[in-house]
């Protein structure tokens, strides 16, 4: 839930979690929201029915509620497992009595995620028409393909209609259409082109993909034994790594530049002075939850588990203590100062052309600006031209809402220099507006070929 809702809606992992608890406390709408569990208890098959026809009481889901209704047996198959049911069964709307007028935005977006997807499960697959046509011109063979939707199945529910029946054409998320073409059949060549293209590097972590990374992280882990420990875990929980997160960001190892989070210079320093610790590792995760599951089965004790932790505590502290003592991060350079020449030079809260050998004119660009530490990147571009061309992201306003803004040097009347929103709204004194990121598409895991599967329980 927490990365379909960052990928629609550019929610942050504890936005989402944060809008889930007020959904299960306050309006009663949603079942238990901390739990990773993407199914339900057999005890539930009853109250499956009565639960689709509560939230198809409102017209957005009336359509797919009724297809629910009217089975005369559901596919429970999908979604009735006791054995992968551990504290808390998958995330449902409930039948207490809640009205979606008096939810929130964020409420109600992340609502209609868990309605949506619990109406879905119970629909068909659906199935696609793939089309690939190779094409011979002067012995070159050239490919292409092509993918219509044919029967909605369970994409009817987001409102996605069959080809050519009234489904928009230039929606993005669609694969172009062919037409109807006989083997052997004869092209024209009008034109022909050689494009180069250059490989691009991976792209940043979103909260969506970061919380997928951390879910799988087992993955990288090589020992066999440790993986296995790690399989059904991870990096934390589903409710402590939105807090694992926003903690990186509180310190300042990592900063959100609108979806994407994007390691500081002191993050990148964190991690090369830890080097190879066993800090920077999964293994050692595994290796924790390896011995809590020998603990459970009486194969360990708790207490030889925390003498051993507290042991790693104090090397850890010992050994980073000596290691790091007088290690001295390098300080960046970002050329001549525009009031009187010197080198501007990094230090610990700003870019000056200070310094105790020089104490210059005094121009200092402070790194840290309503909740965002400014990049270096930022600075020599301030420095270079006196402002930035496009908006800098990441800023937060008091709401804790984020925002993006122009930046520019201005000189007050006393002679100092500061660096300030260079927007209208600024110059009037308003507010900076809160950005809402755009929803994306809908998100679905493809199945055999032709067809993409209902999806899993939320």
């Amino acid at each position: 839930m927490q990365r379909d809702a960052n990928t629609r809606f550019g929610f942050s992992a504890r936005r989402t979690l944060a809008a889930a608890q007020r959904l299960y406390e306050e309006h009663k709408a949603l079942t238990y929201p901390r739990t990773n569990s993407r199914f339900l208890s057999s005890d539930m098959t009853e109250e499956l029915k009565p639960v689709a026809a509560f939230v198809g009481q409102n017209s957005e889901y009336t359509k797919a509620a009724d297809y629910v209704t009217s089975l005369p047996e559901l596919p429970l198959g999908r979604v009735i497992n006791n054995d992968k049911v551990t504290d808390h069964h998958a995330i449902i709307p409930t039948r207490a009595e809640h009205k979606l007028d008096k939810m929130s935005s964020d409420d109600l977006r992340v609502y209609d995620l868990v309605a949506r997807r619990f109406l879905a499960i119970f629909h068909p697959d659906a199935q696609f028409e793939n089309t690939r046509v190779e094409t011979t011109v002067a012995s070159y063979v050239f490919r292409t393909r092509g993918k219509v939707l044919l029967v909605p199945g369970w994409r009817g529910v987001w409102g996605e209609l069959a080809e050519g029946d009234g489904a928009s054409d230039d929606d993005d998320e669609k694969d172009q259409q062919l037409p109807r073409l006989e083997r052997g059949e004869d092209v024209e060549t009008r034109n022909v082109e050689s494009l180069e293209r250059e490989t691009k590097p991976p792209r940043r972590y979103s909260d969506a993909s970061l919380l997928a990374a951390m879910e799988g992280a087992s993955k990288l882990v090589e020992e066999e034994e440790l993986r296995e420990a790690m399989t059904e875990s991870g990096i934390g929980t589903p409710t402590t790594r939105a807090a694992i997160i926003e903690r990186l960001i509180d310190v300042g190892y990592v900063e959100r530049d609108g979806r994407a989070l994007v390691v500081t210079e002191k993050g990148l320093n964190v991690v090369r002075l830890l080097g190879e610790h066993p800090l920077t590792k999964p293994e050692l995760t595994g290796d924790w939850e390896k011995r809590l599951a020998l603990i459970g089965t009486g194969g360990d004790s708790r207490q030889k588990f925390m003498k051993d932790i507290a042991a790693f505590a104090g090397s850890t502290v010992t050994e980073l203590d000596a290691k790091l003592k007088d290690v001295r991060i390098p300080r960046a350079t970002l050329g001549p100062c525009p009031v009187c020449g010197h080198e501007i030079r990094e230090n610990r809260k700003g870019y000056s052309c200070w310094s105790r050998e020089d104490p210059g004119c005094g121009f200092v660009i402070w790194k840290s600006k309503a909740g965002k530490t400014l990049p270096i990147a930022v600075a020599k571009e301030l420095i270079a031209t006196g402002r930035t061309i496009k908006p800098v992201t990441g800023f937060k306003g008091r709401s804790g809402k984020s925002f993006r803004a122009r930046l520019a040097l201005q000189q007050s009347d006393e002679g100092k220099w500061r660096v300030e929103f260079d927007e209208p709204w600024a110059k009037e004194g308003a507010k900076p507006p809160e950005e809402e990121p755009a929803a994306e598409g809908a998100a679905g895991a493809e199945g055999a070929e032709g067809a993409e599967a209902a999806p899993a329980a939320v």
